[in-house]
């Protein structure tokens, strides 16, 4: 009796601070539905290194704190895994215990000069696509020799983005694709034909989504980097004249 007088007291005196722990528990538990969601999907997320710990750093996810382990930081035994504290990286979830709703982490690590060779080798390749330009040939013979280069370097190219005619207006058919399956890619190269060359290269796979908030930006499904080069050029007797680069 005297038991259940004590928590109709608490309860009358404190329902404001029962009602923020229930909405926080709420709250914690949707973050980490979140959290079990982009185990599941292999999503790359974006969070906040919030402070360093014995064996790694914590970084907030959804309002709930991630332990990523030192040894998936990227950073050097001997560095100093504390500069991470305060900076924003991407990251995804490499271990969940559902039982302990723990979740383990590693920031996604993309070296400089993975970077640099993504780009080179984005650039390699329209100068390959430029190469096999020939009159009378195709625009698979073109798309072929862009789509090796990427491969073969471990990349992939983008097929829903492609080059595009040029006429009376700037962009015109045919679509312009950079893989053997494109559509049109068996339009003929006729001198006089002008078109662009710019194939979107991903670090990773080829799948991309277009941002839903503003219908316009280009994401790669994976998080991964994409690099793009350009060039106009149009076909002559004996090949090919570059517009612009």
């Amino acid at each position: 009796m005297w038991a259940t007088r004590l928590r109709l007291s608490l309860l009358s005196s404190d329902v404001d601070g029962i009602a923020t722990l229930s909405r926080k528990k709420i709250e914690n538990i949707v973050s980490w539905r979140k959290i079990v969601a982009a185990y599941e999907a292999q999503e790359i997320l974006e969070g906040k290194i919030e402070a360093a710990v014995k064996g790694g750093v914590l970084i907030n996810l959804f309002g709930l704190r991630v332990f990523i382990p030192a040894s998936h930081t990227g950073v050097p035994k001997d560095g100093d895994i504390s500069a991470l504290v305060g900076t924003t990286q991407r990251v995804k979830i490499i271990e969940i215990n559902e039982s302990r709703r723990r979740a383990v982490a590693s920031i996604r690590v993309v070296a400089r000069e993975e970077r640099k060779k993504l780009v080179e080798v984005t650039r390699e390749s329209v100068q390959r696509g430029l190469a096999a330009v020939k009159p009378w040939g195709t625009l698979c013979d073109m798309a072929a020799a862009v789509q090796e280069c990427v491969e073969e370097n471990g990349f992939s190219v983008v097929r829903e983005f492609g080059g595009h005619g040029i006429g009376l207006d700037f962009h015109e058919d045919p679509f312009v694709g950079f893989t053997v399956e494109s559509p049109d890619v068996d339009t003929l190269l006729v001198p006089g034909m002008c078109f662009t060359i710019e194939p979107m290269v991903n670090a990773g796979a080829p799948d991309i989504f277009i941002d839903e908030k503003n219908g316009w930006i280009v994401h790669t499904k994976d998080g991964s980097d994409s690099a793009q080069w350009e060039v106009q050029l149009v076909v002559t007797e004996d090949g090919y004249e570059l517009l612009s680069w």
